[in-house]
Formats: structure tokens, sequence, C-alpha cells
């Protein structure tokens, strides 16, 4: 079993225990630290699902009995009714609030590991070797991409991320549909994008995985991920994005 099919099972299965997963498990320190990780987001989550049950649960049933009844609703306050919705309110939307967090928890985990697996099989490969010399090319290359998936590249700003190495239309997994990529000279090394539509974040989230660093911002109708080496700008990458792509919604 490889990192990425244990983690595939790891998002679906946190606790799964057949003995490949286990054994994958003791021999790669890397995906034991991530299965850690997420059994204990999964562990938060049971417990704010737990909702304790109201000592005067059953004295609620009845007087949602009565309230059926037409003589005993018309003496009934008002605000009685007001409370009872009001409780029931709250219990729903503590409920999907804590749902959210876990499945976006898991749309992230899955992104990013998706993303830097596909950068480190690229950096293995040289993948990343420009199409073309030209750099004007590669720049309308990369504005054309961007364009078919809702972005308008501002041509001034394009200047200043630098050198574009390689772009292209690829698939992190099939679950993220197609994904526009590109490469970029960093001052460290190459940096990969990935502008991958679908579930998007409230605010910029950083993260180290295996030997690299990346950050996803929200931008358009989903997000983009960044990945380079470690001690790379990427925050001053993510800025320069920002203010050279406008995102129509």
């Amino acid at each position: 079993m490889n990192c990425l099919e244990f983690r595939r099972i790891c998002l679906s299965e946190p606790g799964n225990r057949e003995e490949g997963f286990l054994q994958h498990r003791d021999e790669c320190e890397d995906c034991a630290k991530y299965a850690d990780g997420m059994g204990a987001m999964d562990n938060k989550l049971r417990d704010a699902m737990r909702i304790p049950v109201p000592d005067d649960l059953v004295t609620r049933i009845k007087l949602r009995q009565l309230i059926q009844d037409e003589q005993v609703t018309k003496r009934i306050r008002p605000m009685q009714l007001a409370l009872a919705a009001s409780v029931l309110l709250t219990v729903t939307l503590g409920a999907l609030f804590g749902y959210q967090i876990h499945t976006t928890n898991q749309y992230v985990s899955q992104l990013t590991v998706s993303a830097v697996d596909h950068t480190r099989i690229e950096r293995q490969g040289n993948h990343f070797v420009a199409e073309h010399d030209d750099r004007f090319r590669q720049a309308q290359r990369f504005t054309q991409i961007l364009a078919s998936f809702g972005g308008k590249v501002m041509g001034d700003e394009l200047e200043a991320l630098g050198e574009i190495l390689h772009v292209q239309v690829c698939a992190l997994e099939s679950i993220h549909g197609p994904v526009a990529h590109a490469v970029i000279q960093g001052e460290r090394g190459e940096v990969s994008i990935y502008y991958v539509i679908g579930r998007k974040l409230k605010d910029r989230e950083g993260f180290e995985q295996g030997r690299f660093e990346g950050m996803l911002i929200p931008v358009g109708q989903g997000n983009m991920a960044i990945i380079g080496e470690p001690g790379e700008r990427l925050v001053t990458i993510a800025d320069k994005l920002e203010q050279a792509i406008a995102w129509h919604i």
C-alpha cells in the first residue's frame, strides 16, 4: 500500500484495521502522524455531536401533543412556542455547524494530499519542463487556461509572478475534476500552483506535507493550492496571484 492509497482510506475510514493499512502505518512515520490527526479530528467531531438529552424531554413531547389539540393551543402563550422553536433551532444549527467543520477539514486534507502527491511525482519525473522556451507564449497559455476556469489575467500584474515554466489542465483526482495547473520559478526552487473548483474556504490556510510547504487561498469558485520548497515566500506569491487574476463568480 502506498501513501496516497493509505490517506484515501484514512479520510473515509480512520479506524480501518486491515492488515495492509496497519502495516503501512507502522512503516511510514508521516502517514502515522496523518492518521493520528484524522483520528483526533473524528473524536472531536464525535464529542461535539453528543448532544445531551434534556431532562424535560418527555414534558416537551407531551407539550407538543397538547399543542395539536385546538382547545389547548388557544391557551398556550406565544412566548412558549417561541422558546420551543428557539431550542429546536439551536440544536439543529449546532449539529449542522459541527458537520460542516468536519466535511471542510476532510476536503482540505484530501486536497492538500492530492496536490502534494502530484507535485512530488511531477518533481521526480521532471514534468515541469516548459513546453515552450518563449516566455510570452507561456504567459499567453497561462492566460488562456485561467480564462477557461473563469479567471481574467491582468497582463501587467502577471509579470510580477516571474518565469512561468509549465502550464496545463490536469486532474489531481476524479473528485476534483479538471484543475488549472502551473509551475513558476520561485526563490527556493519551482513552485506549483493548482486552481481547484470546489468547496471554497473562508480564509487562507498554510500547511506542511512531507518535504513541501503549502498554502490554500480561496479565490473564484474554489481554492488555489500553492506548493513550494521550505522557506519559499508563499504569502508573497499568493498576494501576487490575487492581484494578477480577477475571477468571474
